[in-house]
C-alpha cells in the first residue's frame, strides 16, 4: 500500500490545534512544536508530523503561524464555530479526494480536479479557497509519505517478481486460481499495480474488485486474455472497454494519434472522469460527463443493443452519449 492509500485508508497525520488563552511563553510553545518538526528524531517519533493550526476568536495568530511554519503544516483563521465546522468537514472531503485519486498524482495536484470533487460532494469552493485546501492536502501527504518511507526500510522482500501487465489489461483466472467465484467466472481488468510486490489489483466485469498473485508465492492467479469488454449503448464507458477519441476531444495526440485505441481502467461517476491506457503505453484522465463533455467513445464493435439506461446516460440525447 503506497503512502497516498495509507493516508486515505488509515488516518490523517495532521494534528489540528486550536489554542485559546495560551498561558505559556510563545518561545516555549514553539520549542515544543519543533519536536514535531526538525527535532523529531530526538523524541523518538517515526517521522516529522505536520501540524495544521486553526485559529478561532482571539487566538494568537503569530503563535499559530509559527507552529505551522516550524512543522511544515498550515495555518488558517476562522471567525466562528460554524466556519470551524466547515473546515473539519472539508478536511474529511480531502481524505476522500485522496482515496479517489491515490494512484494519480496529477489529479491530486490539480486545482480544477479538487474544485470539481468538492462540488460533487456538495461543497463548492472558489479558487482561492481551493488553494488553501491544497496547502492542507500537501501537509497531509508529507506526513503519509514519510511514514511510507519508514515502512519501505523494513521491507525485507528482495525477491524479483514478473513485471505486471499494463493497466487496462484484460485477464481471466489463471493456473493457480484459488479464490472461488470472486471473478464470476468471467473477465476482468487490471486497474492498479499493487504496492505489495507480486500482486495486481483487478476489477471484474461483475463489479467486484480484489488483489491477486502475479508472481507471489510462485503463483499466477490470473492470465492475460484478448477479450475487450462488451457494453450496451446505454452502459457507455465502463472499466475494460476499448475507446477512441470522442466528440469533445481536445487533447491533441495524447492518445498516440487519430484512430488510436485505449483501454479504460477506472471510471468515476462521482467526478465524471475516466482513466485510459493507450496502445502506446501512455495513461491519462479524460472527461466522461465532467463539464458536460465526453472526450471518448466506445469502439462500435464493442457495443451491442440498447440495454437499460445507466445513471450517466439516462435522459441524454444519443449524440451526447459516449459510444459510437
Amino acid at each position: 500500500m503506497n503512502y497516498l492509500e495509507k493516508l486515505a485508508s488509515k488516518r490523517m497525520n495532521v494534528r489540528i490545534v486550536n489554542y485559546v488563552n495560551v498561558s505559556q511563553a510563545i518561545t516555549e510553545v514553539l520549542t515544543v512544536a519543533a519536536l514535531f518538526g526538525q527535532h523529531w528524531k530526538e523524541v523518538g517519533l517515526p517521522h516529522p508530523i505536520p501540524i495544521a493550526c486553526v485559529g478561532c476568536g482571539d487566538a494568537d495568530r503569530k503563535l499559530l503561524e509559527g507552529i505551522a511554519k516550524i512543522t511544515k503544516g498550515m495555518f488558517t483563521m476562522v471567525d466562528s464555530m460554524e466556519e470551524l465546522s466547515t473546515f473539519f468537514r472539508r478536511q474529511v472531503i480531502l481524505s476522500r479526494f485522496v482515496a479517489q485519486f491515490s494512484h494519480d498524482m496529477s489529479q491530486l495536484r490539480s486545482l480544477l480536479a479538487l474544485q470539481q470533487f468538492m462540488r460533487a460532494c456538495g461543497e463548492a469552493v472558489e479558487e482561492s479557497e481551493a488553494r488553501s485546501l491544497r496547502g492542507l492536502l500537501g501537509a497531509m501527504l508529507i506526513g503519509a509519505a514519510l511514514e511510507d518511507s519508514d515502512d519501505d526500510d523494513d521491507d525485507g522482500d528482495s525477491k524479483s517478481y514478473p513485471t505486471p501487465p499494463p493497466l487496462g489489461t484484460r485477464i481471466r483466472r489463471g493456473p493457480q486460481w484459488k479464490w472461488g467465484d470472486q471473478d464470476g467466472r468471467g473477465v476482468g481488468t487490471i486497474v492498479k499495480h499493487s504496492d505489495t510486490k507480486g500482486w495486481v489489483d483487478v476489477r471484474w466485469d461483475n463489479g467486484r474488485k480484489n488483489s491477486y498473485r502475479f508472481g507471489k508465492d510462485n503463483a499466477m492467479d490470473v492470465k492475460i486474455v484478448n477479450e475487450p469488454r462488451k457494453v450496451t449503448f446505454h452502459e457507455g464507458v465502463q472499466v475494460g472497454v476499448r475507446v477512441v477519441r470522442g466528440k469533445d476531444w481536445k487533447w491533441g495526440d495524447q492518445d498516440g494519434g487519430s484512430g488510436s485505441k485505449g483501454y479504460v481502467y477506472d471510471v468515476s461517476e462521482l467526478t465524471g472522469v475516466c482513466k485510459v491506457r493507450w496502445d502506446d503505453g501512455r495513461t491519462n484522465t479524460y472527461r466522461n460527463g465532467a463539464e458536460g463533455a465526453f472526450d471518448l467513445r466506445v469502439l462500435p464493435e464493442d457495443v451491442s443493443g440498447l440495454g437499460t439506461p445507466s445513471s450517466s446516460t439516462r435522459g441524454k440525447d444519443p449524440e451526447e452519449c459516449s459510444v459510437m
